[in-house]
């Protein structure tokens, strides 16, 4: 589903307007898979990043599990969006409000609920506005509401069957066209430079080689969301890449 949001800006929209409840929503950019480090050099990924008409920061996240959005990621999430977006000389007063989105097919996170929301307050109960909020959506919610069409439309590889035009019109094009084909293999060629150059980057700078096999899995991972085993083994469009079948036992091994 993140290739599926890349240059997709209506796409964002939709699953912006769901998730926030706000239908008004108007996205005004997208940034996709954007680095970020702090001074230190830590860094995080960001796999959307959005702005509305109103100048508010959407930070979506898309995990498999709960791995990945424990807690304290979403802390170090909220800095890198405040540390990267706040220009010099502004009042603190200035900040965004900032949503950081994490949609996981945990179920836990929301008590199987479709979404939940974590904020901070003060002992007495007053709401604590520091301008940010933190929402789960779980991706295995089923139902006929708006969530439960989303997260369909989440698991589903099948464009006809989706609800969203603006989601199923680019897996649409992503599967059935030239050009989609060619712009995915575009994306996905630049993903895989960025992951190799951070972990050549930090294999220098902390002595150790790990994580890039991890990654690769990954990758296929997100791959198999909208296209089969095959094609990765045989379309010419992905034997640069050289995937095997142990690849893709890896990455579907993983994603259970």
């Amino acid at each position: 589903m993140r290739v599926v949001l890349a240059d997709n800006p209506e796409g964002v929209r939709d699953i912006l307007r769901v998730v926030t409840g706000r239908d008004d929503l108007v996205v005004k950019s997208v940034k996709f898979q954007e680095d970020y480090a702090n001074a230190r050099g830590h860094g995080v990924r960001l796999d959307v990043l959005a702005e509305d008409s109103k100048g508010r920061l959407y930070n979506i996240e898309i995990q498999r599990d709960s791995r990945g959005a424990v807690p304290k990621r979403v802390r170090f999430n909220f800095a890198a969006v405040d540390w990267n977006n706040f220009d010099s000389g502004k009042e603190y007063d200035e900040l965004p409000e900032t949503w950081v989105v994490f949609i996981t097919e945990d179920p836990s996170l929301t008590s199987g609920k479709p979404y939940a929301t974590a904020r901070r307050y003060f002992d007495d109960g007053r709401l604590f506005d520091d301008g940010q909020v933190v929402r789960y959506v779980n991706a295995a919610y089923v139902g006929d509401d708006l969530f439960g069409k989303l997260m369909a439309d989440f698991r589903e590889t099948d464009p006809d069957k989706m609800h969203f035009a603006s989601l199923a019109n680019r897996v649409k094009r992503i599967k059935t066209t030239k050009e989609g084909v060619e712009e995915m293999g575009d994306l996905l060629e630049k993903a895989w430079k960025k992951k190799i150059e951070a972990e050549r980057k930090d294999a220098k700078e902390e002595g150790r080689e790990e994580g890039r096999e991890e990654e690769r899995v990954r990758t296929i991972g997100l791959l198999l969301a909208t296209h089969t085993p095959d094609a990765l083994l045989h379309d010419p469009m992905f034997s640069p890449f050289g995937y095997t079948q142990a690849d893709i036992d890896a990455a579907l091994a993983l994603s259970k």
